[in-house]
């Protein structure tokens, strides 16, 4: 592992001839050698910790997505269709699909006669899809505009 992070680095070197700064090529560093040794550990550090600020930048923006979320899903939304266990079959007929189906607390379809009514009258609609995988991942997807 060491070898490879030896290998990755920069092969340009900077030697300190007095107060004249030399720039020499090597072909690789030797992590033998105590200037390229910490050359290789002063550029380890740098890389690391801009490693660890975009990880605290991604942790921040995740956390503020799923307060948003949060937010989204407790404020007056209307489920449209909900498939969590499969204790309901969705093969249905036209008129099932018209009036709906389903229990709202689990598996559901709210009817395609609700549906036009949600998105034809009063203002425009928003539209929220959260999907939640089997290993309890969930994503999601907001429009503004739904209708």
């Amino acid at each position: 592992m060491m070898r490879f992070l030896w290998l990755l680095l920069l092969i340009i070197h900077a030697t300190y001839a007095g107060e004249k700064q030399e720039c020499v090529m090597k072909e690789y560093l030797d992590p033998n050698d105590s200037q390229d040794n910490a050359f290789l550990w002063k550029n380890l550090f740098i890389k690391l910790n801009k490693v660890v600020e975009a990880t605290e930048k991604l942790e921040q923006n995740f956390e503020s997505i799923n307060k948003r979320l949060d937010e989204l899903t407790r404020s007056q939304w209307t489920t449209i269709m909900r498939r969590k266990d499969g204790s309901v079959n969705f093969n249905r007929n036209w008129n099932e699909y018209k009036n709906g189906f389903g229990n709202p607390d689990a598996d559901f379809f709210v009817g395609l006669e609700m549906l036009h009514r949600l998105t034809t009258e009063g203002k425009p609609q928003e539209l929220l899809v959260v999907l939640v995988d089997f290993e309890d991942e969930t994503r999601y997807a907001r429009y503004d505009s739904f209708g």
